[in-house]
């Protein structure tokens, strides 16, 4: 009766764990587990919105600033600069 009843406990995780990865939560991940959040900075030249770990980055004034690409961290720098001269 005891062999029973953990053969059936064993069959019913095994079906557990198939279930979960059907539906996609293989290797440990829950449903909607995206991994890290990753923090959206604003590029203040072209405005656009990019992931903070690949931005471009720049220190303007003690302010870190971050780029979606080189070209836009370029032109930011020569409009700044124009406008001290």
């Amino acid at each position: 009766m005891v062999v029973k009843l953990l053969v059936l406990g064993l069959l019913a995780y095994l079906g557990w764990k198939a279930w979960g990865v059907l539906r996609g939560d293989a290797a440990g991940q829950r449903r909607g587990d995206w991994g890290p959040v990753r923090q959206l900075v604003r590029d203040p030249h072209c405005q656009a919105y990019v992931p903070e770990h690949t931005a471009e980055r720049v220190t303007v004034g003690g302010k870190v600033l971050y780029f979606c690409s080189p070209e836009c961290r370029r032109a930011y720098l020569r409009k700044v600069e124009g406008d001290n001269s």
